[in-house]
């Protein structure tokens, strides 16, 4: 990947991508090693990762996950779906809204240029600066 598709992304974020768009093995073991180092589970504070659908490579990191207090929960897409959709969309909807009006804001400023991938980090990350917190986070799962 080049480093221009980083330009203005969240700090402290990895950029990586599989041939198909698809996460593969050697993808999740190099996100599970940056979120275990940014998370910084510990016995006094264990960490719960709920994942949908995931793939059969995982179980190969439930060593390094036991190792660093990280707990798994899986479950089947088909379980989950419906229930963690609408629960999530109060999260996502959101973002995918404040994404679009970055998009338009920059389409607009920049009226005879498109919004190409070395873009979209920069605008993805202000959409989601814009509506991630603890709060909005919680509530739609109230």
């Amino acid at each position: 990947m080049s480093a221009q598709m980083e330009k203005d992304g969240p700090a402290g974020a990895i950029y990586k991508c599989s041939d198909n768009g698809w996460i593969n093995e050697n993808l999740f073991s190099e996100w599970l090693q940056h979120f275990t180092a940014h998370t910084k589970p510990s016995p006094e504070q264990p960490i719960l990762l709920i994942l949908d659908n995931p793939m059969p490579a995982i179980c190969h990191y439930k060593s390094l996950s036991t190792a660093n207090k990280i707990t798994y929960i899986c479950f089947h897409y088909l379980r989950t779906h419906h229930t963690a959709c609408s629960r999530l969309m109060s999260h996502f909807l959101g973002l995918l809204k404040l994404l679009t009006r970055e998009c338009d804001l920059f389409l607009k400023s920049r009226l005879a240029e498109k919004i190409t991938p070395y873009d979209v980090a920069a605008l993805s990350n202000k959409a989601y600066e814009a509506v991630a917190s603890i709060n909005k986070g919680v509530s739609g799962f109230r």
